[in-house]
């Protein structure tokens, strides 16, 4: 009896990563009974395209008991499967925000803040992004040596989410901890040079939004 195909078997050969997804809509849509199981199977596809496709297409209704996973996909957006990820967690909005609260509260890892800040939240609605108003807030406070600090201040601002003296509180806090900031891995031996970079990054973001 012939083996019947795995769902990423059946995505590889059904998908072609190059053309944009709205170009493959009827093809996706024999995806449209996908089991529980067979999207069990994509946890650790990360580095597949078709499989960023297939999240996109699904959607964040059909996943959202498994958006903890797939927000895993943004740990890095140079894997195949992030930008697809990072389009149905878009459209997630309120539904991802308990679970993106966690993760910066509780995942030491500043690359993933900072990966969901530029890919995500910030192309979140006022209203969805407000409700991270504190969890925002709580990465300026605690910077990292990444520039999470920096993006999650121009977030705040965009949305206004504190009046001016907030704001500029915030500024000049942010600034002054980049330039206490010690080494760290991410300098590649150029501290002076990558903690000029932080500040002169956070001073534009701050004229942008000014």
């Amino acid at each position: 009896m012939k083996r019947q195909m795995t769902i990423i078997e059946r995505l590889h050969k059904a998908i072609q990563w190059q053309l944009p997804l709205n170009e493959q809509l009827a093809t996706m849509a024999q995806f449209d009974s996908i089991t529980d199981a067979e999207i069990e199977q994509l946890f650790d596809e990360h580095k597949s395209f078709e499989v960023g496709y297939l999240l996109e297409y699904l959607g964040p209704v059909k996943l959202q008991k498994y958006l903890p996973q797939f927000l895993q996909f943004l740990q890095d957006i140079n894997w195949s499967s992030a930008g697809g990820a990072a389009r149905m967690l878009r459209a997630a909005g309120e539904m991802a925000v308990p679970e993106v609260r966690r993760i910066f509260r509780e995942e030491d890892d500043s690359w993933w803040n900072y990966w969901l800040i530029l890919n995500v939240v910030g192309f979140w609605k006022t209203e969805v992004v407000a409700s991270l108003k504190p969890d925002l807030l709580y990465l300026i406070d605690n910077p990292d040596n990444v520039g999470t600090g920096t993006y999650a201040f121009k977030i705040v601002n965009e949305h206004n989410l504190l009046d001016k003296e907030g704001r500029d509180g915030l500024y000049q806090q942010l600034r002054k901890d980049y330039e206490l900031m010690p080494p760290d891995k991410w300098s590649g031996g150029k501290w002076p040079t990558h903690r000029a970079s932080l500040i002169a990054e956070l001073d534009e973001v701050k004229q942008e939004v000014s």
